[in-house]
């Protein structure tokens, strides 16, 4: 401290490096007390140093090819000057390209009067786009010196090298196309040129890839046409134009393209510089004036713009006064408000718009012809159709068009639906007399309802929401078919007729063609068709015959068969028979069906009178009583069978030494059945009594206290060659009907119920016999169910056997036609009853997923409470991600695609 107090100077002496911060530390003690201090030293910076090149490695680029100048060939610094203050001052430019700096999304070229940073080399802002000609000059450069605010470094050259073009390599030289708004410019070599040193252009091939978006390249001699190619020689020729579309609003314009030579390609892009000085005037191009009903509002408006126009953001309001006519005056301008041109001529004055005002019309619609529907068609698809047009329905409104009156439908078909044949899709509610003008609506005939009748009721309303009363349009259509499904016919008759059956509308004519198809029986052979095919019903017309001539050849052989059926029908129907099968046998073998139902032989021979009890050596063969508990009714083609404890009763035929043949003879697999007419002694035994040769009786055969007539048909089993009889069903062409003996049961009469006025009981078809009916819960739940659909577990059934679809096409059916759902599967018992009910046969459920996630759904939302995979876990080899679900064999489940692939009967459900 003393020699501070006799005047020692101490100071702090900066070693002249860059460093900005130092310190030092004192201590101050007396000898036994110590204190330490620490000084710390700011340095002052100071811009002493010059800054200097540390790397200059110049550039290599290939003809017309931009390359960035980055730090790894540029690079300077200084010691006290950071990276965003030293300068690249620019001398000199380039003389073969452009030195471009990169602001924002563009690039700008730089001149001798601009620079850039280190900053901006060091984050790639800097390229150099070679733009001179090939061959001319294959060196190029720019001379620089540094800057850092005070201090200056020599000048420096930065050295570019072009490198020989190679031939068959392209060199693009492409340079921005200044143009104006709405303006075509012609392009030239000066703004697009490639070459590849083959010195032929017209191989050097433009394809434009991304095209203008708000304009359009075209060749000069087709204006208007938009082009995607052209040559280099097109360009050199100045045959290739730019147009601008004049409703752009952007300033930059630009289109990508591949330059090919046939060897290789190089991509580009070629942009154009929009100048928006707007020098077209608009153009005035409608203005047909308005019609506006009474008091209301139309759109329209005041100091308004084209797109408020177009999106109709305008209105006019009249003020429900008496007044006709209106009108404004209006003038079109742009932002240079220099007019506007009309019919070509430029127009400075206001022009008018004319208003007409329509007094309201309060009247509806009327219905001026409404005729019932009757010519059904058949559509491409095998369905039947009734169309719908403007000859059997119209409606008018002398203030209304055509497609402003709206047919709205109040109340839907009872059986068919309707359909929009130009969309396919179904009409829930409502169509236009437009579309019954073009007719494109369909009345869909379902085809698993027996009715020929049906009704829909709509009503007819115009723009202005005036309705008028309800109308019903009926439907009444016609089935054709043929009176039964099989013939047996001997050649001795020679000619065999076939009745045909109109059923329905007998009102109009239609008419049915008939085709023969051979299966064992040859045409022209056994049999000759008749020259005449087409049947023609008249009006009022309900049978008509088609013959056709067997020929009798005298040979022995086996039967023969040969198929009829009908098809392409004309304003009707082909019924459920349209087909039937004609067997020809020899002559003298067999019986001849013809117009009768052959499952039910005609019983000929001498009748016995019903006072005429059983004398001693007659028989009196009675059918089987019935059982105590139940009453069962035989099919009508065999005896019913005996109770348990009842002994079993046969014929046995003797020795007669008159022979009688049989009238015909029947193979059907297992048994050989034997037709007779005639008498023949027999034998009762039974397994209780001996043995009683030698006894005849005559066979008089009644049921239930009813005789019958007719042969014995006798059948002949393989394994036994014992003879047994069976008693065929009285017809009802052989006598007086009896309401106590029902017809056959069989499958078609399901659920048929028939009254027994000898034992006042009731009783119904299950298909194979006729049962007791008494009502039951189901039968009661059943009643709610439509017609044709079977009622199951709370839910009604449908199955579609006449078309097979996939399973969308299936789904859309159940839901639009039968207002349903693909049927769910709940459980086991659910599907053994599936099965069965659709025949063991494959058909769609409602199980899908349809949106590929591995999430399995029913389509009417249950939840998946039983499987019945084909394989577990269930697999699929399909590509796609839309899976759905095919009962397929032992009811098993298969994965299907949902919109292609083989189509499929379904099954449609519904809650009862």
């Amino acid at each position: 401290m003393t020699d501070l107090s006799n005047g020692m100077d101490l100071m702090y002496m900066h070693d002249d490096s860059e460093n900005m911060e130092d310190s030092f530390t004192l201590q101050l003690t007396d000898g036994r007390h110590q204190l330490q201090r620490r000084v710390v030293v700011m340095v002052l910076p100071l811009n002493d140093e010059e800054p200097h090149v540390v790397r200059n490695n110049g550039l290599e680029v290939e003809p017309g090819e931009s390359r960035l100048i980055s730090s790894v060939t540029l690079l300077s610094q200084d010691e006290d000057t950071p990276p965003s203050e030293v300068l690249y001052m620019l001398e000199s430019v380039p003389t073969q390209g452009l030195l471009q700096l990169k602001e924002g999304e563009d690039w700008e070229t730089l001149t001798a009067v601009r620079n850039c940073s280190q900053e901006m080399v060091d984050m790639n802002l800097l390229r150099y786009v070679h733009t001179g000609l090939h061959g001319a000059h294959t060196q190029d450069f720019f001379v620089f010196y540094l800057l850092d605010g005070k201090n200056q470094s020599p000048l420096q050259h930065f050295h570019i090298s072009v490198k020989d073009l190679e031939k068959g390599n392209i060199a693009m030289f492409v340079k921005p196309l200044n143009v104006s708004r709405g303006d075509r410019v012609v392009l030239t070599t000066d703004v697009l040129l490639a070459t590849d040193g083959t010195e032929k252009p017209e191989e050097l091939l433009f394809i434009i890839t991304h095209p203008p978006a708000h304009g359009h390249m075209e060749y000069i001699k087709h204006p208007g046409l938009a082009i995607s190619t052209f040559s280099q020689m097109d360009v050199a020729a100045n045959l290739v134009a730019y147009v601008h579309d004049n409703r752009a609003t952007t300033p930059r314009e630009s289109f990508q393209f591949v330059v090919s030579n046939g060897r290789t390609s190089r991509n580009g892009s070629f942009e154009m510089l929009v100048e928006m000085v707007d020098r077209i005037l608009p153009s005035l191009s409608s203005n047909k004036g308005l019609s506006a009903p009474q008091g209301s509002s139309m759109i329209l408006g005041s100091n308004f713009t084209q797109r408020d126009i177009q999106e109709l953001e305008v209105t006019y309001k009249h003020d429900g006064g008496p007044s006709q006519i209106d009108r404004f005056s209006f003038t079109a301008c742009d932002t240079t408000r220099r007019g506007f041109l009309l019919g070509g001529r430029l127009h400075t004055e206001p022009v008018f718009f004319t208003i007409q005002i329509k007094p309201l019309d309060k009247t509806y619609p009327e219905v001026v012809k409404l005729i019932p529907l009757w010519k059904a068609e058949l559509l491409g698809d095998g369905r039947h159709g009734i169309f719908v047009s403007s000859r059997e329905l119209k409606a008018q409104d002398r203030d209304s068009r055509d497609d402003e009156l709206i047919v709205s439908i109040v109340r839907q078909p009872y059986f068919g639906y309707l359909e929009n044949m130009t969309t396919g899709g179904f009409v829930p509610h409502r169509f236009t007399q437009t579309e019954l003008n073009k007719r494109t609506i369909a009345y869909i005939i379902n085809p698993h309802r027996e009715s020929l009748t049906d009704s829909l009721e709509f009503t007819v309303s115009d723009p202005l929401g005036n309705t008028g009363p309800p109308h019903i349009l009926k439907f009444s259509w016609s089935t054709v078919e043929l009176s039964q499904p099989e013939y047996s016919v001997s050649e001795e008759h020679r000619t065999l007729s076939l009745d045909i059956i109109r059923k329905g509308n007998l009102a109009e004519s239609s008419y049915i063609t008939v085709e023969v198809k051979e299966v064992s029986a040859t045409a022209g052979t056994d049999f000759l068709i008749s020259p005449s095919s087409l049947i023609q019903f008249d009006p009022g017309v309900s049978k008509r015959s088609w013959q056709t001539e067997i020929i009798q050849d005298h040979l022995e052989e086996a039967v023969e068969i040969f198929e009829v059926l009908l098809v392409s029908p004309e304003g009707s129907v082909v019924g459920s028979i349209n087909k039937a099968q004609i067997q020809i046998r020899d002559s003298g073998r067999g019986q001849t069906w013809l117009n009768q139902d052959p499952k039910a032989p005609v019983l000929v021979g001498k009748e016995i009178g019903s006072d005429t009890y059983p004398q001693h050596g007659s028989i009196h063969l009675e059918k089987l009583p019935l059982g105590t508990e139940s009453i069962i009714w035989g099919r009508g083609d065999s005896l019913s069978r005996p109770a348990a404890d009842r002994p079993r009763k046969k014929l046995k035929v003797l020795d007669n030494p008159k022979s009688i043949t049989p009238s015909s003879v029947f193979h059907n697999g297992t048994d050989t059945v034997y037709t007779y007419h005639g008498i023949m002694q027999m034998q009762v035994e039974d397994d209780t009594t001996p043995s009683r040769k030698g006894r005849t009786a005559n066979i008089r055969v009644v049921s239930r206290g009813v005789q019958q007539q007719g042969p014995a048909v006798f059948t002949k089993s393989k394994s036994d060659p014992q003879t047994k009889i069976s008693i065929p069903q009285k017809t009802a062409a052989e006598g007086p009907a009896d309401n106590s003996v029902p017809k056959p049961c069989v499958p078609e009469l399901i659920g048929l119920l028939h009254f027994n006025q000898t034992t006042n009981q009731l009783f119904h078809c299950d298909g194979v016999s006729w049962k007791p009916w008494a009502p039951n819960d189901q039968m009661m739940s059943g009643q709610k169910c439509p017609q044709g659909w079977t009622f199951h577990s709370g839910h009604c059934y449908s199955l579609s056997t006449e078309h097979k679809v996939t399973w969308s096409a299936a789904n859309k059916a159940c839901r639009e036609r039968y207002k349903s759902t693909l049927a769910s599967v709940i459980s086991k018992l659910d599907m053994d009853w599936l099965w069965d009910f659709g025949g063991r046969k494959p058909f769609w459920i409602g199980l899908n997923d349809r949106e590929g996630r591995g999430r399995w759904e029913w389509a009417g939302g249950e939840p998946l409470s039983y499987t019945s995979w084909r394989k577990t876990p269930p697999r699929s080899k399909m590509k796609g991600n839309k899976k759905c679900i095919l009962v397929g064999r032992r009811a098993k489940w298969q994965i299907r695609d949902c919109k292609t692939g083989r189509g499929h009967r379904f099954v449609c459900s519904k809650r009862t």
